[in-house]
């Protein structure tokens, strides 16, 4: 038998493999795509998803509240387990938690009265365990066992009987009442305690609340919200997600994304969700890391509806044993609806870094401009293109490229005409299901 014939063979018995191996990697590839698993029509956008013991529990803005036992597949309505409040609504206005086998939430039936409720029996039920008087609760974190009740004012209650009891601790950083925690910005992992706070910037204490000092991060930009996942605190600044390291008492920048804000980060087991949001181009970007956050691989987008998506709350990702979920919201045609997507935890759901490059969108020349500027970007394989320009709030000023178009390099000019005021605008690349941005700015 000659060479070629020998070589010819054993690419007919290779080709049968390698065909089915890109079937199969072509097959999850699309089983690992995000799905809608709920939908609802509400007024306003800032509907947040928890996960607590694989159960899911999704507070709208509209004053509802709905669990899922099934990763998703089936939601019910619990909202008359809570007491009525303002205007006869059963509303929860906190973060759900758990302490063994214990679900905790709040709500506020009265004014300056809070109540603090349990459930038994994985949040089918709640039942009221505690009530606040003279105090407006705004979170409900968890330490271990430790359960912190977190005011808008200076006041943290901190329960060590699953919230049977409380102690009240003043936050006494600053006198005469003049110091506030914002929006519930509160983290402790044992005894270090951090608080965004409302006129003093981010403070941190290493012996429960006694003692404080300043803890912003080096540079100028300060820190906004905080959370905790895998018992580690992270703040969001215009720097992006920040990693706080108790051993240098300092903070480092985990992941950063240009045009985008931190939103929200969850954790399950080894794994972290970290996503971004971006109020001029209204769309999210998602990325996981299994190593605390010392590398992190963005999440494909595909199977969302990318088009009028806004960013949520500060708790609108999260990530239970077999499933991530992200929470979006849709503006269109004056239509304001909550999507929830979920997509299987599967090595294909992360963007190959190589395949994440297939498009280039580069700095427009010049920048700053006056009355032209060029546009260069790049395609390796054919797709749909649509650059486009907004301005500071998000308004689309008009659109550039919209069609199809194969690999290759490209230059769009763009004329301001009179119409572009002096100012910062967007330029929003989309291939696919994939974004790039960049900032232009005009004289």
């Amino acid at each position: 038998m000659s060479y070629n014939n020998h070589k010819t063979n054993q690419m007919k018995q290779i080709l049968p493999v390698v065909l089915l191996f890109v079937f199969l990697i072509n097959n999850q590839h699309v089983c690992a795509q995000w799905t809608p698993v709920y939908t609802d029509e509400i007024s306003a956008d800032n509907s947040q998803i928890f996960v607590v013991n694989d159960i899911l529990f999704l507070k709208t803005q509209d004053n509802k509240t709905f669990r899922s036992a099934d990763q998703g597949a089936n939601w019910q309505e619990i909202s008359s387990t809570f007491t009525p409040g303002f205007g006869n609504v059963r509303e929860v206005v906190t973060t759900f938690v758990d302490i063994g086998n214990e679900i905790f939430t709040s709500s506020q039936p009265e004014v300056n009265k809070h109540v603090l409720y349990v459930s038994t029996n994985g949040g089918v039920t709640f039942s009221p365990r505690y009530t606040f008087s003279n105090a407006t609760i705004a979170s409900l974190v968890k330490d271990g066992n430790t359960l912190y009740a977190v005011s808008v004012g200076r006041d943290i209650y901190k329960s060590t009987d699953n919230g049977n009891t409380f102690e009240k601790i003043v936050l006494n950083y600053l006198p005469n009442n003049t110091l506030g925690i914002k929006s519930a910005q509160f983290q402790a992992v044992g005894s270090t305690w951090i608080i965004v706070t409302t006129s003093a910037g981010t403070i941190r204490s290493n012996d429960g609340g006694n003692t404080w000092i300043p803890k912003e991060p080096a540079g100028t930009n300060k820190i906004a919200w905080i959370f905790k996942a895998k018992n580690i605190i992270w703040g969001a600044s215009n720097d992006g997600l920040l990693k706080y390291n108790p051993s240098t008492d300092s903070w480092s920048v985990a992941l950063s994304e240009p045009f985008y804000t931190m939103t929200s980060i969850s954790s399950n087991g080894n794994l972290l969700l970290c996503s971004f949001g971006s109020p001029f181009i209204l769309e999210k970007k998602h990325y996981v890391s299994s190593n605390d956050g010392g590398s992190w691989a963005e999440l494909t987008k595909e199977g969302m509806l990318t088009q009028n998506m806004g960013y949520l709350s500060l708790k609108s990702n999260e990530i239970s044993s077999t499933h991530y979920f992200a929470t979006y919201f849709s503006n269109i045609s004056g239509k304001v609806k909550t999507i929830v997507y979920r997509r299987p935890l599967t090595t294909s759901s992360v963007i190959d870094p190589l395949r994440k490059n297939y498009f280039i969108l580069k700095s427009n020349y010049p920048n700053p401009f006056h009355d032209q500027t060029m546009i260069s970007w790049s395609i390796q394989s054919s797709a749909q293109v649509t650059i486009s320009i907004y301005d500071m709030n998000g308004k689309e000023i008009e659109t550039l490229v919209s069609g199809k178009y194969t690999p290759g390099d490209y230059t769009t000019s763009l004329h301001t005409n009179g119409r572009y005021k002096p100012g910062i605008y967007f330029c929003r690349m989309q291939a696919g299901s994939n974004m790039l941005t960049s900032k232009l700015v005009v004289q």
